[in-house]
């Protein structure tokens, strides 16, 4: 299961220039809703930490993040986000960006 982030534990893993996703969502989004099987999936042999962000929850994370559009996923590496994905996409898209920051 992909755990909910906080503004404060994003801003640290930021900070000490931690790997991690982000998946930025709502629960009246469909294309979210669809997505999060697959997302779940990917996360689950991931060499990186997954986490997840209702946006209506936490407007904060939204507004820092910058999100015009869901469902959002950002991928950061050395303190800043290095790769993204919106909409529905396939497995193979997220693994190819997700592949770049786990290196």
């Amino acid at each position: 299961m992909i755990q909910k982030i906080t503004l404060e534990e994003y801003e640290q893993k930021v900070n000490n220039k931690e790997a991690f996703v982000i998946d930025y969502y709502t629960d009246w989004c469909v294309a979210c809703q669809e997505m999060m099987p697959l997302i779940e999936d990917i996360a689950s042999t991931a060499t990186v930490p997954f986490y997840k962000v209702n946006i209506d929850e936490a407007p904060d994370m939204k507004d820092k993040a910058r999100i015009k559009a869901i469902p959002m996923m950002m991928m950061y590496k050395d303190g800043r986000m290095r790769e993204f994905v919106f909409g529905k996409v396939e497995k193979e898209k997220i693994q190819a960006k997700l592949n770049r920051i786990s290196k």
